[in-house]
């Protein structure tokens, strides 16, 4: 797992900071965006102070409940994926748990976009993940030749766009899921137009 900190922290300074990202991943998920960080602290069971210590605003918070999502989950689907010699069906290996892990945080994912992080340069070790696989499968000819890293972080915002339309535990998204993957491995592309380079900055969230 990636350690996300910038330095190691003290037995009780990460217990804190642990609970901190527990609570709020909950209520984040329950709530959305709307949830106070005094909410956030009261539920950790820790004070104010201890939480802006670490986290100054909510922006912070989401991106910590993130990376630890990327780490527990898209990392070891990562690590199973460069097993599989398909590379179609291990592309499938990666977006299935993604999308699954999801599919019940509509407004985390909410969230996450209110404050910019939905440009998916955030996983970045998610997205270069995805990347090997696609440039694996361009050289193996099993995905069309015309796709570019631009495409990727696009790719995925149209993956979990549809998931806020579906009722909790739905695996409705499997129906996209499928047939994006499909369009990626079509053996008569249509042309596309040029691929337009990804923002790397957004506006700033200075919001509590």
């Amino acid at each position: 797992m990636v350690d996300h900190q910038p330095f190691p922290l003290r037995a009780d300074a990460a217990r804190n900071f642990f609970k901190i990202v527990n609570a709020a991943e909950k209520l984040f998920t329950e709530q959305g965006i709307d949830v106070q960080l005094e909410e956030i602290a009261a539920e950790a069971g820790v004070g104010t102070t201890t939480l802006f210590r670490r986290f100054a605003n909510k922006a912070a918070l989401i991106k910590a409940v993130l990376d630890r999502q990327t780490d527990g989950v898209m990392a070891p689907a990562l690590q199973r994926a460069e097993q599989e010699p398909d590379a179609r069906r291990a592309l499938l290996m990666v977006l299935e748990p993604a999308l699954a892990t999801n599919s019940d945080k509509k407004l985390l994912l909410a969230a996450a976009a209110s404050v910019g992080l939905m440009n998916m340069e955030l996983p970045k070790a998610f997205i270069d993940g995805l990347d090997a696989i696609i440039r694996r499968g361009k050289a193996d000819g099993v995905f069309r030749a015309d796709l570019t890293e631009e495409d990727t972080p696009r790719l995925m915002m149209m993956l979990t766009g549809p998931l806020a339309s579906f009722d909790p535990g739905s695996e409705g998204w499997r129906r996209y899921l499928l047939i994006l993957v499909d369009g990626l491995t079509s053996a008569t592309p249509t042309a596309l137009p040029a691929a337009l380079p990804v923002p790397k900055v957004y506006p700033p969230f200075d919001g509590r």
